[in-house]
């Protein structure tokens, strides 16, 4: 049977059907392994002799064996259906013997609510991948290559960068149980916190003073002095130690032992949620999966808190 060669490759497809019909040695029984039907069997065989322009079977008293020309391409595509079933294993191994670095910043509040709760599952996934955490306060620029994922409140900067808005964050006014008036309820109104005679503790990491800081220095500073704080740690210990109180996300707020919130929810507000990651980087394996991985928190944590407040899902 002569055949001409036709002005394309040979397909995967035929070769692995070709494969598993000679170990299954027919065309049935080939069919019944590969889960195909028979015509589809002798289709694609069909197909791969036009292909490569020669037969690849020709008959003998015991059937059908591999013509000369066949014998070599054969050992050639059984080396090669080897590699490709390996190919997961391998890639495997070499997931879990190189080190990758993975630069991600994010503030203090959603570092410790958001990700160090939950990060554990990732890091077991992906033993080799080095996590640099920054948590300072700075505008990283990712798009430049000063980073590679981000979680932030600002709105990202345009440019090479992937951004999406994963959620939002709500906030409260929280102080310790053992300073509130005894019957104090949650107020749906700032100047109601003014008869607390609470002290005022604001956060002000650089220069910057939100609306809800400045609200909150305004309501209570008329009976007491307030205090400022530069340290995000050291507005959650101020607060736990009964100093005053302070504007808290509530995914932080709402587990801190000893201490209520001092406000009816959605009153102080919400801040949105923002994912970056270098547009380089986007379709990296490791960089994917950690993507999921913080949308998966702030969807466990955002739910906890709406179960907390016994607010409807």
């Amino acid at each position: 049977m002569r055949l001409r060669p036709v002005s394309r490759d040979p397909s995967w497809e035929d070769i692995r059907v070709f494969l598993g019909y000679l170990r299954a040695g027919s065309v049935a029984n080939a069919a019944q392994d590969l889960k195909i039907s028979g015509p589809t069997v002798s289709r694609r065989i069909n197909s791969l002799q036009k292909a490569i322009g020669f037969p690849l079977l020709s008959r003998c008293n015991q059937g059908l064996e591999l013509t000369p020309n066949a014998q070599n391409l054969v050992e050639i595509w059984q080396e090669a259906e080897r590699l490709l079933s390996n190919a997961p294993d391998l890639a495997t191994r070499m997931r879990d013997t190189q080190r990758i670095e993975l630069r991600f910043s994010t503030t203090p509040a959603l570092a410790n609510a958001l990700i160090f709760p939950n990060i554990e599952s990732y890091m077991e996934r992906w033993p080799n991948v080095m996590i640099d955490v920054d948590t300072s306060f700075r505008i990283v620029d990712i798009g430049s290559g000063q980073g590679d994922v981000a979680l932030r409140f600002v709105e990202p900067e345009r440019g090479a960068v992937v951004r999406q808005r994963v959620g939002s964050v709500s906030f409260n006014v929280y102080c310790a149980e053992g300073i509130l008036p005894d019957g104090f309820e949650p107020v749906d109104a700032w100047q109601a916190l003014s008869e607390t005679g609470l002290r005022g503790i604001t956060w002000t990491p650089g220069t910057s003073v939100s609306m809800p800081q400045q609200k909150l220095s305004e309501v209570l500073s008329a009976r007491r002095t307030g205090l400022a704080i530069s340290e995000y740690t050291g507005l959650v210990d101020a607060i736990q130690n009964g100093i005053g109180a302070g504007i808290l996300p509530d995914i932080v707020g709402q587990r801190l032992p000893g201490v209520r919130a001092l406000m009816t929810p959605g009153v102080v507000g919400t801040m949105p949620l923002w994912l970056v990651t270098a547009d380089r980087l986007s379709s990296y394996r490791h960089i994917t999966e950690f993507r999921d991985f913080i949308r998966k928190a702030i969807r466990k944590e955002s739910a906890s808190i709406m179960a907390a407040r016994g607010d409807p899902t």
